[in-house]
């Protein structure tokens, strides 16, 4: 029987490119964002897809401009998603059966590869985490589910306070 675990993704709250330098006053400046309006708070994670870098949000100073953490501005031109911190409406569901290996691909991604006669690939985006911490959580994750009882089919990794969730943002599915 497969047994899959579930794994929170969180919101996506806003998106858009910045056009203006908000490099020396620690700022994201989007003259058509609505951050008010969307629900942007404070300790929501910025992923500059442009750098592929990650921030914070400090704070919402209007609907066009955010205060992000020091040193962290983004320059004009960037493309930015803003996920919220707390909220995850999303759970992927993640086969837990035929996993070959689990690697950390880079500070902000994890890659899982299935044995299944192909070369299937997950591949998990999210807050950069040190060295293979994102690989080690869900390699303690995958065990945990595996060894559920057999009518047990899933396992929702975000009920675990062992297992140290990660701020997952997306996920993608490859062969």
């Amino acid at each position: 029987m497969a047994k899959f675990l579930k794994v929170p993704i969180l919101d996506l709250v806003a998106n858009g490119t910045t056009d203006g330098d908000g490099t020396g006053t620690d700022k994201l400046i989007d003259s058509s964002a609505t951050f008010e309006t969307d629900g942007v708070q404070a300790g929501d994670i910025i992923h500059n897809s442009s750098d592929n870098t990650y921030t914070e949000v400090v704070a919402v100073d209007s609907e066009t401009t955010l205060s992000v953490k020091a040193g962290e501005g983004l320059d004009t031109g960037k493309a930015y998603f803003i996920h919220s911190a707390t909220v995850a409406s999303l759970k992927a569901a993640i086969s837990a059966d035929n996993v070959k290996v689990v690697s950390q691909a880079s500070t902000s991604t994890t890659t899982l590869k299935y044995d299944n006669g192909g070369n299937t690939l997950m591949t998990l985006t999210h807050v950069p985490v040190a060295n293979e911490l994102g690989a080690e959580v869900l390699q303690d994750a995958l065990v945990k589910v595996l060894q559920l009882h057999w009518n047990d089919v899933s396992y929702d990794i975000s009920d675990d306070v062992e297992v140290a969730p990660m701020q997952i943002i997306g996920y993608a599915v490859s062969s």
